[in-house]
Order: structure tokens, then sequence, then C-alpha cells
């Protein structure tokens, strides 16, 4: 078993890389969140009307989806074919379904910018890459505040009295895992329409898992020390 002083060290370490793993992912996430928020709000929705269709390949097995619509905006009409926010290629079967999306009913909703009234798009869908870093920082603070907590345990059958138990820090530390985290998927699936995308949801349910889960697994790496 390794020393009291090897464990001391050996959680400060990964104190440390949790902290700054924690805090960069945070940053990094909420930065996408709020430039996503903003880009959006530039845009303004209108009623447009589609004209027709295609899928366009651009590159050996990657493909575009190219929809024309028209649109009112101010007394003037204006024509566009851009599906996605940002440029973007895809794989056949997904711009196949965003074709597909946009074709199901004549008439579509479009964002424009009213700055550039040429300038528009269809798919409003939020990205979700914000959002990850934004849990893995949660994580990863939320680990590290538990780290902070954690007795220094000795060989096994040391007493412990007096100290704070891994698991009365743990029940905190999972609320604050599960709460922070709550709040930032569910302002995702608030701004984005159903259905989710099942990758989305799978991330989503093994964040959950994994915060109910980090007490035992913290538990696990540092027993018996």
């Amino acid at each position: 078993m390794a020393s009291v002083t090897d464990t001391l060290r050996d959680r400060r370490r990964w104190l440390l890389l949790c902290l700054g793993a924690g805090f960069g992912a945070l940053f990094l996430g909420v930065d996408a969140i709020v430039s996503q928020q903003q880009f959006f709000a530039d845009y303004e929705p209108v009623v447009a009307e589609v004209m027709e269709a295609e899928v366009r390949q651009v590159a050996p097995g990657r493909f575009v989806p190219a929809v024309t619509y028209r649109y009112r905006l101010d007394d003037s009409i204006y024509r566009a074919d851009r599906v996605l926010p940002e440029a973007a290629a895809l794989g056949r079967r997904d711009a196949e379904a965003l074709v597909a999306r946009f074709t199901a009913t004549p008439r579509v909703q479009a964002y424009v910018d009213r700055a550039a009234p040429r300038n528009a798009f269809l798919d409003d869908r939020r990205r979700f890459r914000g959002y990850a870093l934004a849990l893995l920082g949660i994580a990863g603070l939320a680990s590290a505040l538990w780290l902070s907590r954690v007795p220094a345990w000795r060989r096994a059958g040391t007493s412990t009295a007096g100290r704070p138990t891994p698991g009365a820090s743990g029940v905190v530390v999972v609320l604050i895992w599960q709460l922070a985290g709550a709040v930032t998927w569910g302002h995702y699936l608030l701004q984005q329409p159903a259905p989710w995308p099942a990758p989305v949801l799978l991330l989503i349910a093994l964040y959950v898992v994994a915060g109910l889960l980090l007490p035992w697994l913290a538990g696990r790496l540092f027993a018996g020390r």
C-alpha cells in the first residue's frame, strides 16, 4: 500500500488536473454557447416558400443540402439556397435528411440577416459542442471539489473519525454536478426543438450516470492507499 504522503501527492495531482481541465472546458463551453446565442439573435425568422431542392456533391463522400426558397423582407423578394447556418459538408444520409425535412411542406421558416437580406439559412438547430464542453467543465470542477474534501485515507482499518467522510462530501458534489448539469443541458433542450439528436441524449444520460457514480469511482481510486 502507498504511504499517506503518496496518497496526498496523488490526490493533489488529480485535484490540479481536474481544476485546470474544468476551468478550461467551462470557459470554452460558455464562450461557444454565448457566441451561438448571439449568432442566432442577429437573424430574423421569416416565412419562406420552397421552390426546389437537391443534394450537391462537393467532394468524394461529402455532400451539401441545397434548398432554394424565396421570402419577403421589407416589401422585397429574395432567394437563397443555404440550409445550414455555416458552410459544412455532410455525409449523403445527413444531407438527404435535411433536404427531406425542409421539403416536407411548401412553406418553411427561414432566418434572415436584416443587415444583409440575401444572407439566410433554414436549419436553426443548436450545436451541442459548447454544451458538451460546459458539462465537461462542470464535471471537472465538481470532481476537484470532491477531491478537496476527501480525507487522506490511510491503510485499511485506520480510523478517520472526526474528518469529512467521502459519503457526505459525495452527496454535496453529486447535487452540484447534477443541478449545474441540468441547467446546462436543460438550456440546450429548451433551445432545440424535438426530436433531439440521439447522440446528445446518450451523452446527457452518460453525464447523469457518471455524476451518480463519482463518489464510488473516486473511492475505488484512493481506497486502501
